[in-house]
């Protein structure tokens, strides 16, 4: 799976950036405080992508709760990766009772409206439950949407024939396809099929 937060994190530092203190002095604690204060008027004032940067570092400093309203609105508003970020939350149970009929409603919706990672996700809630028909579905969409990780799970099924009739050939070109859009698995995976 994914760490947003990581990639978040990058976005976040370009936030703070403009702001009036650095973040080499900061530690992990002392960033997301400030960032916090940085994020909180730009959701204020309807910047979707400040209220899912504010709920991840809610999140990081174990306020799933808060968290949780940040991305519920932003999901509300349309926001994709507020979708993904909020079903992850009931998969897990953060912030919110755990719910996994609740988290695969929210991805399924948010990957019909062209939320990329809500389709990812979606495949790997499929994938871990034994749905592979349902799982390829999702991996597909995802993976029409240009979400790499989604075309080499995809790629994978048709080579295993999970869900999907085999078809190495067919995994091969999804293979490369990721591979030439710099997906690291799926050039491992190319290669190894051409081996």
């Amino acid at each position: 799976m994914r760490n947003f937060i990581i990639f978040v994190g990058l976005i976040l530092i370009g936030c703070v950036k403009n702001s009036d203190f650095t973040t080499s002095d900061l530690n992990v604690d002392e960033f997301n405080q400030r960032a916090m204060k940085v994020l909180k008027p730009k959701c204020q004032d309807g910047i979707l992508s400040a209220c899912n940067d504010l709920g991840i570092s809610l999140q990081s400093t174990n306020q799933h709760q808060k968290a949780i309203q940040f991305y519920q609105k932003a999901c509300d508003l349309g926001y994709q990766y507020s979708c993904t970020n909020l079903a992850n939350a009931y998969l897990k149970g953060q912030g919110v009772s755990k719910d996994e009929k609740k988290a695969e409603q929210i991805y399924k919706n948010s990957c019909a409206s062209g939320g990329a990672y809500s389709c990812y996700f979606l495949g790997e809630f499929y994938r871990v439950n034994q749905n592979f028909s349902s799982a390829a579905s999702a991996y597909t969409n995802g993976c029409k949407l240009g979400d790499m990780p989604s075309c080499v799970n995809l790629g994978g099924l048709y080579e295993l024939g999970a869900g999907v009739k085999q078809d190495k050939q067919k995994a091969i070109n999804i293979y490369k396809n990721a591979c030439q859009k710099s997906e690291l698995a799926g050039c491992e995976n190319l290669q190894r099929l051409k081996e």
